[in-house]
Order: C-alpha cells, then structure tokens, then sequence
C-alpha cells in the first residue's frame, strides 16, 4: 500500500500509512543500525522492489518523495506522537473534572460525605470552645 501511495503522490495516504507503521528491527546478522531505521518505507525485505521514495521519485512526485526521507518523517511523526498525547490528556482532564463535578454536586455522594465531615469539624469545634470557655 505505500509503495502504491507513493507511486501515485498520495501524500495524505502516505501520511497515514507512515504514522501508523513501527520501526523494523534490524536483522540478526547485521550491524549496521542504518539498515533499518524502517524496512518497510525502504522497502528491505520486499521481493527486491523499488523502496516507495524511489517509486514516487521515478513519476516526479516530489512532495512525497521529500517527505520520504527519514529525518523528514521522522520529526512528522514524532510531532503526530505528542498531538495524540496532548489530546489524551485533555480527554482525561475533561472526564476527571465531570466525575468530580458530578461528586460533589449537590445530592452526590462527595456532597453528603462533605457536609458529614464538615458538621463533624463544626461540632467538634464547638465543644473544644465551650470547653475552654467553662474553664
């Protein structure tokens, strides 16, 4: 699928296609770490094709070529990364703030446990005063 995404300067499919792939590990016998830094986007390890840069290289798709070299997808990648994290934690801020509003609303459990303890304090403050009051 990429091969043929870059093939037919489907940037966007390429995007898509690149964030959702994990980095190859490299072969046992090897070491060189350059090898693979992604088997798949160089197209190692596939019946000896052409890597999907050089496909969109061959038909002058420029954009996707350029996008294709590692540091290029990386740091797209890397930025892609941290927007879904940021998202997830704006997600679980948001339901944290309704769980607690819904807690501590009026007739909620959080509401009845405070007011609980808070007459406890009230009361027990009142008799430490009238205690030292009487002395």
């Amino acid at each position: 699928p990429l091969q043929l995404a870059a093939e037919n300067g489907h940037l966007p499919v390429v995007k898509l296609l690149v964030a959702n792939t994990r980095l190859a590990r490299p072969p046992e016998d090897s070491q060189d770490e350059a090898l693979c830094i992604n088997r798949l986007l160089h197209g190692l390890g596939s019946a000896g094709g052409d890597t999907a840069r050089d496909r969109a290289e061959q038909r002058g798709h420029a954009a996707v070529a350029s996008f294709l070299q590692y540091p290029v997808w990386k740091k797209w990648r890397l930025r892609r990364l941290w927007q879904r994290a940021i998202r997830v934690v704006a997600t679980l801020c948001a339901w944290h703030a309704r769980a607690l509003n819904r807690l501590y609303e009026p007739g909620g459990i959080g509401y009845h446990t405070a007011r609980a303890e808070f007459e406890e304090h009230q009361s027990k403050r009142q008799r430490s005063g009238s205690e030292q009051e009487g002395s």
